[in-house]
C-alpha cells in the first residue's frame, strides 16, 4: 500500500510539473542519486558551475537532467540562473620564443658551419 502511495504521488507531481524545466547552475561539485536520499546509489557527479535541467522538486531533492542523465540532486546545491554563473575558461597558455632558434650543435644544414671557407 505504501509503495502504491508513493508512485500515485510521484506520477502526481510528474504530471504536475510536466514540461516545465528550469535552468538552474550547480554551485558544488555534486552527487547525482537514483532516488531522492543519500541512500540511492550515485549515478554521476556534477562539477560546479555547471548547468542543469530541473524537472521537478520536492522535500529538499530535485530531479534534474543533465547532459541527458536524469537522477535526483540536492536542493541546496542549485542556484537559479542568474545567480551562479558559468565557470571561466582558463587562461591561454603562452610560451615564449626560443632565445636561439636551433638546439645547441644542430644548424640547419648539417654542412653549414660558421665558417664556410673551412669545411668540416
Amino acid at each position: 500500500m505504501r509503495k502504491i502511495l508513493f508512485s500515485l504521488a510521484f506520477a502526481l507531481a510528474t504530471i504536475v510539473t510536466a514540461g516545465v524545466a528550469a535552468a538552474a547552475y550547480v554551485t558544488a561539485d555534486l552527487n547525482m542519486r537514483r532516488g531522492p536520499s543519500t541512500g540511492y546509489a550515485r549515478i554521476a557527479v556534477i562539477p560546479a558551475g555547471h548547468q542543469v535541467s530541473i524537472l521537478n522538486c520536492g522535500s529538499g531533492w530535485c530531479r534534474v537532467n543533465y547532459r541527458g542523465i536524469v537522477g535526483w540532486v540536492s536542493g541546496r546545491y542549485l542556484a537559479d540562473g542568474g545567480g551562479y554563473g558559468r565557470a571561466a575558461p582558463p587562461p591561454p597558455v603562452y610560451y615564449p620564443p626560443r632565445a636561439y632558434p636551433y638546439p645547441r650543435h644542430h644548424y640547419p644544414h648539417r654542412w653549414w658551419h660558421p665558417r664556410p671557407w673551412r669545411p668540416y
